[in-house]
């Protein structure tokens, strides 16, 4: 009944009509009245919960935005004063101009990651080469890895397919893949793995850097969280990771620490068929 009439935005209207039956049929009606207030207190919930992601994706979003728009005031100043010097230096006035352009590419880019976090999955799954796909994202951090000197092994099962959304996924592993660049010092050491399971593919990437405390591991998953103080944009990636994974592909993901104490590990379990789903739990647009 309540799928026909469209939404939990109709409950009053169903209730006013078991009511009318609680006077007609006794009972039947009674019983109904009680389906009706059970529907509306899960309807309750579900509004409650979408509220409180709402808020603090606002939250979130407001006091990283802020983070990242304050040095621009710093700049602007400096710009004008080199601007109001009788010689113009051509060099500082470049260096001021390209800091500000950077400091408003790294809001906006706060900004995106927040709509990719608020925005209803819709995965579109075909099936992967997970090696290749995993290779294809490592090319894309070639350069920072030799800036660093980040040592990468790969351990590759022969034959890891899976059906997945590759633009979803590449998002996923880009995230992870950033994170432990940003966690290791110097000529650190990237370890990924593919496994093949019966049914699922597991995917584990590794690396030797400094690691989670233990009391923050049940956390890291959560908005806005985060151990790499004064990096903009830092507390979602994880987070969206996880709907990527969780809600977008009836997958897991976990985080551990290494058991030699040097970096963390973190796993991604995918099924190899897709499993289809209604359920994607979007979280509310904020704009």
């Amino acid at each position: 009944m309540l799928a026909i009439l469209g939404s939990e935005n109709e409950i009053p209207i169903l209730e006013s009509i078991w009511k009318q039956n609680l006077r007609s049929d006794g009972e039947v009606g009674w019983r109904a009245l009680r389906a009706a207030e059970q529907i509306s207190l899960e309807a309750l919930k579900r509004r409650t919960e979408r509220e409180r992601l709402l808020e603090e994706t606002r939250g979130f979003i407001v006091h990283e935005f802020r983070h990242a728009l304050s040095p621009l005031n710093a700049y602007v100043k400096m710009l004008t004063e080199a601007l109001n010097q009788p010689e113009l230096d051509k060099e500082r006035l470049e260096a001021l101009s390209s800091r500000i352009h950077q400091q408003t590419s790294a809001a906006f880019d706060i900004v995106n990651q927040y709509i990719n976090y608020s925005r209803p999955l819709r995965p579109k799954f075909q099936l992967k080469d997970m090696n290749r796909l995993i290779r294809h994202c490592l090319s894309e951090f070639r350069a920072k890895f030799d800036d660093q000197g980040v040592t990468v092994h790969t351990f590759f099962t022969d034959q890891v397919y899976a059906e997945v959304d590759e633009l979803l996924i590449r998002q996923v592993l880009r995230n992870l893949i950033d994170n432990a660049l940003q966690a290791m010092s110097p000529g650190g050491s990237l370890e990924i793995e593919t496994i093949k399971t019966e049914g699922s593919i597991m995917v584990r990437i590794g690396d030797n850097g400094r690691g989670i405390k233990p009391e923050h591991l049940a956390s890291v998953f959560d908005l806005g969280f985060t151990t790499l103080h004064g990096v903009q944009g830092a507390g979602i990636g994880l987070a969206l990771s996880k709907r990527l994974i969780e809600q977008g592909h009836n997958g897991s993901i976990a985080i551990l620490n290494n058991t030699d104490d040097s970096g963390v590990t973190v796993t991604l379990t995918l099924p190899i068929k897709h499993l289809e789903t209604t359920d994607w739990k979007a979280v509310p647009y904020a704009y």
